[in-house]
């Protein structure tokens, strides 16, 4: 037996889509939507935030709806090694329309890359958006964070308060917080084959986990999962959002019912009439400091 005495067969199980119904046909209406999106709105593609090729950004905002002040930056999922920013256009469908600028980005990827490459490059990319606020119209202090499960882990570890003054950036330049399906402890995923192409060590377990590694100052965090995703999902929740706020720290949790890995994100976070939603925009509206 291996990690939480799943079998190692359970344990694949974990981190496949299998169970998920009409996979290929949500995965061409998730590409079908992000098409859209980057015809619906204005989109500014491949902006750089860094030197590296893969270090850009997308900016999307409506220009026939009055400048909120507010952004919500988003980092795509794949298990840190696969997708990209175009895949999650679509989330622009969710925020736009109310003056929210938001921005979709790219980082590089295992097998190139690794985790100190890729959470460097996401802090690069809030730095980006910072830097950028005026012409943008962002009010700095107003600037959210959201992704789904590769992306959730990220943004989890970004929401730390600590690192933006190491780049000379306001403490809560990250406002508040969403992480959609996120992985929170990588050890299960060390002991699965998914370790095959990202070659995680123990100690990379312990560095970037963000269950062992809860700040000591965040701001508020909206933990949300799928009813219908497997089981180490619901319970990687469950666990991180009880070390969260037994840390002191501001958070909420929220289990979707009858949504998976996928749709939760193309049907709630980015569907303006859904609770997932409205959650993200209360935080973003009243949810920090």
């Amino acid at each position: 037996m291996v990690y939480r005495n799943y079998s190692q067969d359970e344990l694949e199980a974990q981190f496949v889509l299998d169970g998920v119904p009409c996979l290929d046909e949500l995965f061409e209406e998730r590409l079908k939507r992000s098409i859209r999106s980057r015809s619906r709105f204005e989109a500014l593609l491949d902006v750089p935030y860094g030197t590296h090729h893969e270090q850009t950004l997308d900016v999307f905002f409506d220009k026939t709806a009055e400048r909120s002040g507010l952004a919500q930056v988003f980092i795509h999922g794949g298990f840190w090694h696969t997708l990209d920013a175009k895949t999650f256009s679509f989330v622009a469908d969710g925020f736009c329309e109310d003056g929210t600028v938001v921005i979709v980005i790219d980082y590089p990827m295992f097998p190139a890359a690794d985790f100190p490459m890729i959470v460097d490059s996401c802090k690069q990319a809030v730095q980006w958006v910072y830097d950028h606020r005026s012409e943008l119209g962002i009010d700095p202090t107003n600037i959210s964070i959201s992704g789904n499960s590769a992306g959730g882990h990220l943004v989890t570890l970004l929401m730390d308060r600590l690192w933006p003054l190491g780049k000379n950036l306001p403490a809560n330049v990250i406002s508040t917080g969403c992480a959609i399906s996120g992985l929170y402890d990588l050890e299960p995923v060390r002991q699965s084959t998914k370790n095959e192409i990202l070659c995680l060590s123990k100690e990379d377990v312990r560095i970037f986990s963000p269950i062992h590694n809860i700040p000591i100052m965040a701001g508020e965090l909206l933990f949300a999962v799928g009813a219908n995703e497997t089981e180490e999902f619901l319970l990687q929740q469950l666990e991180m959002n009880e070390s969260w706020s037994d840390s002191g720290l501001k958070s909420l949790a929220t289990v979707v019912p009858n949504r998976n890995h996928v749709d939760i994100v193309m049907d709630e976070f980015a569907n303006s009439g859904s609770e997932v939603n409205q959650m993200v925009k209360n935080l973003m509206t009243g949810g920090h400091d």
